[in-house]
């Protein structure tokens, strides 16, 4: 928690330093107790750029990070700020880019178990309203999935924000 208050009060090469020590082990430090709390400060202190090549080096691990107990807040930060409740806009479309890309297999095992699913859910939620064209694309995907998976239990809420997305006529998200 030290490294989270020097991170937030750091500036300049203080900064660069984190910054370049977060880019340089972002998926092993999102899955730390207390070092993910140290990666979503870095990623609320970075430039824009800054902030998407960081999105993009974590996203290489997604299904990891949003199945892991701690990775999973870090992937949620990176589309969805947790203080403001406001999406992260210029972030988005690369975390559900991402989440589109990850094979069958991969994308099964986050619909299928927690906390995997509920990361999919917040996404899906969030993306509906701000990047519609690609979480319809996300929707699609998951639609596609074997059928077994999407009747389990745990797959359920997952499937009632998909269900949603892809009829439209019948449910509209709002926000706030």
């Amino acid at each position: 928690m030290c490294l989270c208050t020097c991170v937030r009060h750091a500036e300049g090469d203080e900064l660069r330093r984190f910054q370049d020590i977060a880019r340089g082990r972002a998926a092993g430090l999102a899955t730390g107790r207390y070092s993910n709390y140290f990666v979503q400060r870095v990623l609320d202190r970075g430039s824009t750029p800054f902030r998407q090549e960081l999105v993009r080096e974590l996203m290489r691990e997604v299904a990891l990070l949003s199945r892991d107990p701690f990775g999973n807040y870090v992937v949620q930060h990176c589309f969805l700020n947790q203080e403001t409740g406001l999406p992260q806009a210029e972030l988005l479309p690369i975390v559900l880019r991402a989440f589109a890309g990850l094979p069958q297999q991969q994308l099964q095992g986050l619909v299928h178990h927690a906390p995997g699913n509920l990361v999919l859910c917040s996404l899906l939620e969030t993306g509906i309203n701000h990047c519609p064209e690609l979480t319809r694309d996300l929707a699609s995907r998951i639609d596609l999935l074997d059928r077994h998976v999407l009747e389990h239990p745990h797959s359920q809420m997952v499937m009632w924000f998909v269900e949603r997305i892809l009829l439209p006529q019948f449910f509209t998200f709002s926000v706030g």
